[in-house]
């Protein structure tokens, strides 16, 4: 896990570097052909699990602890905040 969390992580630093790492909000805004260029914590998270064989699940959740502003329940969050 330790290999694949390292490996996800540069993932992200370089969608981040790049401008190129998306919220989950943002990427359900976006949906189309513009946005298959762009990465969300478990588009990461899914290709390297698939890669190296290790659990999606857990480390999307290690990227998220890691990443918090790119997970899903901060998007709800940002959103819920407007309902009050």
């Amino acid at each position: 896990m330790r290999t694949a969390f390292a490996l996800a992580s540069e993932r992200v630093h370089q969608a981040i570097r790049h401008g190129n790492l998306l919220t989950p909000g943002e990427a359900l805004a976006l949906a189309g052909p513009s946005v298959r260029t762009k990465e969300t914590l478990y588009s990461i998270a899914r290709d390297v699990a698939w890669s190296l064989g290790c659990d999606t699940d857990d480390l999307l959740a290690a990227l998220e602890e890691r990443y918090p502003a790119f997970r899903l329940s901060a998007q709800r969050a940002y959103e819920t905040s407007f309902d009050s």
